[in-house]
């Protein structure tokens, strides 16, 4: 009598399991004893109490997998997962069916933002991060050895499935059951947590999966101002790091000191969760390069505002802030200023700069000529924005960056063991206003620890905008004595000092004019900061400049003080006079 095909299906069925039964007892020769020492050796349970490791072996069970079988599987929530310490046999990663279709890529339209920048096309830049072939990048695991357990510990699944490469034997539990055990004996969360980090770091190093620097280009604007040399320098130094979800990446994105790049991941930067401002951040963007070169006014202040979380579990390859400014020209870091002040959109309004002690007096109209003449700047990190002990030619307001007053520099500081004197200016403080009317030196530099936004209002501008007359010459009386009560000048000094600062104002009105007929062909100057001297300009150049100033100024004293003028002369020939004479 001929059996039906559901018949037949069951009897095929229960041959399966027969015969799955015979080769496991043919894998099985004795159950090894796996004691709490042996699970000790693993980094992930390196600091766990011997109690907590006995109790933990103690729950596990003894399991069999025969070859070609999947045991772990790729993507399954960490609350259903198990952590699979191997006894004897070999598991190997398989790859997923995205990475199966091909070499990892960004999204249809990060693509096509690619695609379309005619800046980034060159085949210099897409050389720089090579691909690592996904064949080699799969990982392998033997006997005592957890099957990529650390994942389960960060907060992340496993990343691929884990099949069987020959008969594989060991000891199973839950992962549920491990964060049981963690509550009931005390064991610190970081405990683990900072050895998975470190394996998952060594993983990423092995990998070499750095974002694609097409990606990043596309994401970051600013390094579209860099060299092809210049980035290829800097991925080579970057280094990887880890982050669990909601961990803080750094405080504040305009004073980190890293910069870091997104390999996979959300990162949350601004206002807290819940929020419409958010900005959530993915792969190929950076954390932290507004530190560098601000590109956009923080919606605002405080805890929260500028802060940079991680929303899930986040793989990041970073460089140092100082490393990555040493490896850029003045000259790059100039395109990348100017890349960077084209996306902001800011407006110097009058109310800035009422602000100001010394303008408090001021008519309105008066502070909005000044607010036309004042620019939004860009300065690069580690520098003076104004040095200490020299009358300042432009007056500042500090709008994004990390900014100090300070009496020494860098190189002093090191040499006072680290000793620093710094104090910081809040952002929108107005800085060396009172100074730069009054023509007086600072007694405190301005520096500039990372990159930063300032408004800037030229000496030049304020003789201009608010003179008398409007010849620039002779500043409004109000405004200097407010600047001189503001400095505590006495009254002798201030006399001294505004005879000082006229003859220096005429004199330098004169060499204009007397420079103006001969230098008639060349170009009207673009901006108020050219008044200040270029580190590009010709030596000859700035020589004969300076001798000029020098000799109108000599022209200048001979006018107001004779005597003065006719004692320096004597006692100066009176010294250079030969001995023989």
């Amino acid at each position: 009598m001929p059996l039906s095909r559901m018949v037949r299906t069951r009897l095929r069925f229960k041959l399966h399991v027969v015969r799955r039964r015979l080769r496991k007892r043919r894998v099985i020769q004795a159950v090894p004893k796996l004691d709490a020492k042996k699970l000790r050796s693993c980094s992930l349970f390196a600091k766990w109490p011997l109690e907590a490791l006995s109790d933990l072996r103690r729950r596990m069970l003894w399991e069999v997998y025969l070859k070609g079988e999947t045991i772990l599987y790729g993507g399954e929530p960490c609350s259903v997962s198990s952590l699979f310490w191997i006894a004897s046999g070999k598991l190997s990663e398989v790859p997923n069916k995205r990475e199966k279709s091909g070499t990892r890529r960004p999204s249809n339209k990060e693509e096509e933002g690619v695609a379309s920048m005619e800046t980034v096309g060159s085949a210099e830049h897409s050389s720089v991060s090579p691909h690592v072939e996904f064949d080699q990048t799969l990982d392998t695991f033997s006997a005592g050895q957890f099957a990529a357990g650390e994942r389960l510990f960060l907060g992340a699944t496993y990343h691929r499935t884990m099949r069987c490469e020959s008969d594989v034997t060991g000891f199973a539990v839950s992962f549920r059951t491990v964060q049981e055990i963690q509550i009931k004996w005390g064991v610190p969360r970081e405990a683990s947590v900072s050895a998975a980090k470190e394996i998952v770091k060594k993983q990423m190093l092995r990998r070499d999966e750095k974002p694609l620097l097409k990606l990043a280009l596309f994401k970051n604007r600013v390094l579209r101002g860099l060299d092809a040399t210049t980035l290829s320098i800097i991925w080579v130094l970057l280094s990887p790091m880890v982050v669990c979800a909601n961990e803080l990446i750094c405080a504040d994105i305009f004073d980190a000191e890293n910069i870091s790049f997104i390999q996979s991941g959300d990162v949350r930067v601004g206002f807290k969760r819940g929020q419409q401002k958010e900005i959530i951040l993915s792969c190929g963007s950076a954390v932290g390069l507004q530190s560098f070169a601000p590109s956009e006014m923080p919606r605002g202040r405080g805890e929260g505002h500028t802060a940079a979380v991680a929303v899930t579990f986040s793989q990041l390859w970073s460089v140092g802030r100082k490393a990555f400014s040493e490896m850029v020209s003045e000259m790059e870091w100039g395109k990348c200023a100017a890349i960077a002040l084209r996306t902001i959109h800011f407006h110097v309004d009058d109310e800035m700069l009422r602000k100001v002690a010394i303008f408090s007096l001021l008519p309105r109209s008066k502070i909005m000529a000044l607010a036309k003449r004042a620019e939004l700047r860009s300065v690069r990190g580690d520098e003076y924005i104004l040095p200490p002990w020299r009358r300042p030619q432009e007056a500042i307001v500090v709008l994004v960056g990390t900014v100090y007053f300070t009496q020494r520099t860098p190189a002093e500081e090191a040499l006072n063991n680290g000793k620093t004197d710094r104090i910081r200016i809040p952002c929108g403080y107005p800085v060396a206003f009172a100074e730069c009317v009054a023509g007086m030196p600072l007694k405190s530099g301005v520096f500039a620890a990372t990159g930063a936004l300032i408004v800037s209002l030229t000496r030049r501008a304020m003789l201009e905008s608010l003179s008398e007359n409007g010849a620039g010459n002779d500043i409004e009386p109000v405004v200097l004595e407010a600047a001189m009560n503001q400095l505590n000048v006495s009254p002798s000094s201030r006399s001294a000092t505004r005879i000082d600062n006229k003859a220096q104002e005429e004199a330098l009105q004169d060499m204009r004019n007397y420079s103006r007929p001969q230098n008639g062909n060349l170009p009207p100057w673009k901006n108020e900061l050219q008044d200040l001297c270029s580190p590009n300009d010709d030596v000859g150049e700035m020589i004969e400049l300076h001798t000029q100033v020098l000799s109108t100024l000599a022209l200048q004293v001979h006018n107001l003080r004779p005597s003065m003028w006719r004692q320096v002369v004597w006692e100066f020939t009176t010294t250079m006079r030969p001995a023989s004479l």
